[in-house]
């Protein structure tokens, strides 16, 4: 079972980059974006590029990858998302699903619909533990992933950049009040969020030696589940929720055949809404809409501090109902899609 156990948690930690850049996009723009399963495929599709036809060491696929996806989140931003911010929040949200679509299609012009071989580039059993081999591959995807959330924690706790982050994603009337370029920092967070997309992309292509352009909707599917289990808009919440879900379905594929995984991530988005509407790590009556890192690094108001003393603070809050409502819009338009909407 332990091979078992690593399979889960590759899949958990492209779980948790994915839901990391959800969490952060919900709490700085109040968005749920459509379009980050898309970005994780694109990632993907580009990583095979790079290693397959100009033969890139994996360092700079990964780093040529991280760039062109970060770019396109910034696009996406600036020309889908902040010209309809003074609109009905449905505008944005109907935007970035769009925008999946598009995206979708366009990788599908440009690079095929059939799935491609992904070299692994690292060797894939060569250190055994238990009778159980694993190889460098396996340690590299953790490791990156795991070096990818300390840097996020790290930028958000300890930079000006980061503490602006989260001061916009608590009060964005206060930020712009203290001189916080809410604008670009919203376009730098859609540019993390789809950074760490395309990153997850590239290690699980890695790690299954295939890519496609349509495995972009399972995987948003996937990582906006596991934001959700954990708490949507926490990012503790969304390494939890990322790394749980990742673990649940590795052993549900074991036992029961890939058919089950679909049924995995739908039971989790229920079974939140049934017994803990707020996510694992936020309260029932209610998610703190400082979602980076009030629940993050649990100093909910000192994200302010530095922008000055004298702010009145107005906390803004989002029910159990309103985020039920996210998963119904999302429960919907997965089912056509599972259902033979799009093959």
């Amino acid at each position: 079972m332990f091979d078992v156990l690593i399979s889960g948690l590759v899949n958990g930690n492209a779980y948790v980059l994915i839901a990391i850049g959800i969490s952060l996009i919900f709490g700085v723009a109040n968005l749920v974006n459509f379009a980050q399963g898309s970005i994780y495929a694109l990632g993907a599709m580009v990583g095979w590029w790079f290693v397959v036809v100009l033969n890139w060491p994996l360092w700079a696929t990964l780093l040529g990858t991280i760039i062109i996806t970060a770019l396109l989140g910034v696009i996406i931003e600036f020309l889908c998302v902040r010209p309809l911010s003074n609109y009905p929040p449905i505008a944005t949200l109907l935007s970035t699903l769009a925008v999946s679509f598009v995206l979708d299609y366009s990788s599908q012009l440009i690079f095929g619909s059939q799935t491609r071989l992904f070299p692994s580039l690292l060797p894939t059993d060569n250190f055994q533990f238990g009778g159980i081999r694993f190889g460098t591959l396996d340690l590299t995807i953790l490791g990156v992933g795991l070096a990818s959330m300390g840097g996020i924690w790290a930028f958000l706790k300890y930079t000006r950049v980061g503490w602006a982050i989260r001061a916009t994603a608590q009060d964005r009337d206060a930020a712009k009040q203290m001189g916080i370029s809410v604008g670009s920092i919203q376009s730098l967070t859609f540019a993390i969020a789809s950074a760490l997309g395309g990153l997850a992309g590239v290690l699980v292509g890695m790690y299954y030696s295939n890519v496609s352009p349509t495995n972009g909707f399972n995987a948003g599917l996937e990582g906006f589940a596991a934001a959700t289990l954990g708490g949507l808009g926490s990012l503790p919440g969304a390494v939890v929720g990322g790394l749980s879900l990742g673990i649940a379905e590795a052993f549900g594929v074991t036992w029961f055949g890939d058919t089950i995984r679909p049924f995995i991530t739908f039971a989790v988005l229920i079974a939140v809404l049934w017994f803990k509407p707020g996510g694992l790590l936020s309260s029932f009556n209610a998610i703190s809409q400082e979602p980076l890192t009030g629940t993050f690094l649990r100093h909910g108001w000192s994200d302010l501090y530095w922008a000055g003393r004298t702010i009145r603070h107005r906390r803004l809050c989002i029910s159990p109902v309103d985020q039920g409502s996210w998963l119904v819009v999302l429960a919907g338009l997965s089912y056509g899609r599972y259902s033979g909407g799009c093959h």
